[in-house]
């Protein structure tokens, strides 16, 4: 008799661990970006009027970074966008780490107004702070496709037989048997 095999491979988890991870993941970021949403939308509706505009992202060249009296930066900056002076409102950290002739990503806001910066530095975690929208409607997306694999996997799973099925059968169902209607051969 053989001594029983130490097998050493490596362990693998079931390809559903990883398929209700990606849900799970996917849920939590579509959960996230509609509380951002939601959000938004309280902010617009209980700002004061201000001027919507088309978002967008433009490459500009500080030229001046505003202070106040009391010489601290204020958010505002002049940049020079396409040969034209424009004027940006950033926030106070932002604009405290430009200088003068920096080249600059700005991501523009979908609204103007006089609470909230009307610019940022462009950045992966600004756009998807202000923008989570294209990324809410991909996460939805994805998980549609994932639960509609998952459903297709598990009807192709009830409808297939199973070969390795035993049937146990009790005395009184083995004695039964033989009092069962045998279809006739034909002649």
């Amino acid at each position: 008799m053989d001594p029983p095999s130490c097998d050493t491979a490596p362990m693998t988890l079931p390809r559903d661990f990883w398929r209700w991870t990606a849900l799970t993941l996917l849920w939590i970021w579509f959960s996230i970006s509609a509380w951002v949403v939601v959000v938004q939308a309280f902010v617009v509706v209980w700002d004061s009027p201000g001027q919507w505009r088309m978002p967008g992202v433009s490459k500009v060249t500080v030229k001046v970074v505003g202070t106040d009296e009391e010489g601290k930066i204020s958010g505002y900056v002049w940049a020079e966008k396409e040969g034209k002076e424009v004027q940006l409102r950033l926030f106070r950290e932002e604009a405290l780490k430009l200088a003068v002739d920096d080249e600059i990503w700005v991501l523009h806001n979908y609204r103007k107004d006089g609470h909230r910066p009307n610019e940022f530095l462009l950045g992966p975690w600004r756009l998807l702070g202000e923008y989570p929208e294209p990324l809410m409607v991909a996460s939805a997306w994805a998980i549609y496709l994932l639960r509609r694999r998952q459903r297709a996997e598990a009807k192709a799973l009830a409808d297939a037989p199973n070969p390795n099925r035993k049937v146990w059968k009790d005395e009184f169902h083995s004695r039964a048997e033989r009092f069962t209607k045998k279809d006739d051969p034909a002649p």
